[in-house]
């Protein structure tokens, strides 16, 4: 029986050799490197660009108001200066848009209206009662004078509110209306004439009035 057991013993051995072998077999084996979870990602693509300018907007913009239209011009108290009805037809000249027309041909020796009157004045009727801001004047080949500008819902000085005074010293003057009140006329009071440049008569004195604008 001998050889029996060396049998059995010689069995065992050789599995116990096998078994360490494989074991430490493994022990030596080179590992692999794990990827860590913390690994940096990848940059996105256009990480750094700057955002795309905004289109521009299409609303639509306010367009500024119209200026208030004139209906008529007529002189106040015309029976003040009997000759002047011959040019009060001319009247219409000075809102046609045309700067080639003017309101009047008459002349004078003095510039107070020839001593005939104090003053002369004009009563401008708008199509609509508005907030009048700016009175503008045209005039053609004349300097100096003195006008003062009115503003009220009635053609008369009486109760009408001083908006300003002014002279000519040039071909256009304006005269801002202060608060901007509802008026349905502007009235334009001619206190002393300008001196024609170049007068049609001996008399150096008058007024050329080819543009009036109210805004």
């Amino acid at each position: 029986m001998p050889w029996l057991v060396g049998g059995v013993l010689a069995v065992v051995l050789i599995a116990a050799l096998i078994f360490a072998f494989t074991t430490l077999g493994g022990l030596f084996q080179p590992q692999q490197p794990q990827q860590t979870a913390g690994a940096q990602q990848q940059p996105t693509q256009n990480q750094g660009a700057s955002p795309a300018p905004s289109a521009p907007s299409n609303a639509p913009t306010t367009a500024p108001a119209a200026p208030p239209a004139i209906d008529n011009v007529t002189r106040i108290n015309p029976n003040d200066l009997q000759f002047a009805l011959n040019y009060d037809s001319k009247l219409a000249a000075t809102f046609d848009g045309n700067t080639a027309t003017y309101w009047s041909d008459m002349e004078f020796a003095r510039e107070d209206w020839g001593g005939f009157v104090r003053s002369v004045s004009l009563a401008v009727e708008l199509k609509d009662k508005v907030p009048v801001k700016q009175v503008t004047l045209s005039q053609s080949g004349g300097s100096g004078g003195n006008l003062s500008i009115y503003t009220n819902d009635q053609p008369s000085l009486s109760g009408a509110t001083l908006a300003g005074t002014t002279s000519f010293t040039g071909p256009q003057v304006s005269v801002p209306v202060a608060n901007n009140p509802s008026a349905k006329y502007v009235i334009i009071q001619i206190n002393s004439l300008p001196r024609l440049s170049a007068p049609k008569t001996q008399y150096n004195f008058g007024l050329r009035l080819t543009e009036i604008k109210v805004e």
